[in-house]
Formats: C-alpha cells, structure tokens, sequence
C-alpha cells in the first residue's frame, strides 16, 4: 500500500489509548435507554420528525420530514422538499420551489404552486385553485395564475385547453368536445 505511518508523538498516543479504552468500555446497556431508542435490525421502524435546514422558527410535524433549504413540513405525516415549501396539511407533500400543500393527503410539486383541497394533486407552475379538481397541471406566472390540464373530482368530465397552440381550445367535459 502507498499508506505512510505518521509518527506520533507521546501526548498524540496518550489520547488515542485513553479515548480506546473509553469506547471498550462502552455497551448498548452502558447508556441509559438506548436499548429502547435503536431501531431493531431485522424489522426496522421509528418514529419521530426529520428536519434538515428547515425554515428557520418552524415546527416539524408527527412523523414529517423537511429537507433542502427553508422548507416547513408542519402537518402530521408530510413531507417539505426543494427550497421555500410548505407542507401543512397532514399526509401532504411540497416539493419544488415555493409551493404549498394545505390539503389532507395533497400533493404539489412544481413552482408556486398551490392547492388547500383533499386529496389533490398539483404538478407545474403557478397553477389557478380549483376545488373540484383532483389533478391540475399549472402553466401560469406568478401573477397570472393558469391550468394548462384538470381533471375534476366527480370523474365525468375534464378540460385541456390547448392555447399554447394558439389555434384553438379543446374542451371536454361530461363527454361533449367542443372547439373554440
């Protein structure tokens, strides 16, 4: 091997055997309650918050995870990713960049998207509320919010509004196309 031996000195050797003798001593049952706090090795489970970089002065739910840089996951069981996002709603997720997920069970992942209804899923950016729907996709700006794709909630209809073409909007609800 290429490896060189650093020669120590005694006060260097000195530390190293009295931190050795330190950890020789040490046993699962030597701390108090670790035995209790370790996940078990061959059925692993835990509970508790994860928190990496969260916004700053916020509080991270039952069971949530925020990662990236000044996310909040404050509702039970969600889940903050990307920069600037907010996971409010219990069993929701925000990821991308300034997007937020106060529904139950939502999930939005994008730019500056929104949604506050159950169960809801918002891909894009900049997506306008619909309360029927239960996926959007946004294609808007921040200050005019648009959809570019909904399907709503009762299952019967949806609408694609094809502008991007600039020719004509395809609009299809409760099975009747019409174009415009």
């Amino acid at each position: 091997n290429n490896y060189k031996k650093i020669p120590s000195s005694g006060a260097v050797h000195a530390e190293i055997s009295a931190v050795k003798n330190i950890l020789a001593g040490v046993t699962d049952t030597s701390i108090p309650n670790l035995e209790n706090n370790k996940m078990n090795k061959v059925n692993p489970t835990g509970s508790g918050a994860l928190s990496i970089n969260r916004k700053a002065s916020t509080t991270v739910g039952t069971n949530s995870v925020a990662v990236g840089n000044n996310n909040i996951a404050s509702g039970n069981y969600s889940f903050a990713e990307g920069t600037g996002n907010t996971a409010s709603g219990a069993q929701s997720h925000a990821g991308g960049s300034g997007s937020t997920a106060s529904g139950v069970g939502s999930f939005v992942h994008g730019q500056g998207l929104t949604n506050a209804v159950q169960y809801q899923a918002v891909f894009g950016k900049y997506n306008a509320a619909d309360s029927t729907a239960l996926f959007i996709v946004g294609k808007g700006t921040s200050s005019a919010r648009s959809n570019a794709f909904v399907i709503d909630s009762s299952g019967n209809g949806y609408k694609l509004l094809l502008s991007f073409w600039n020719i004509y909007s395809v609009i299809r609800q409760n099975g009747v196309i019409s174009f415009g």
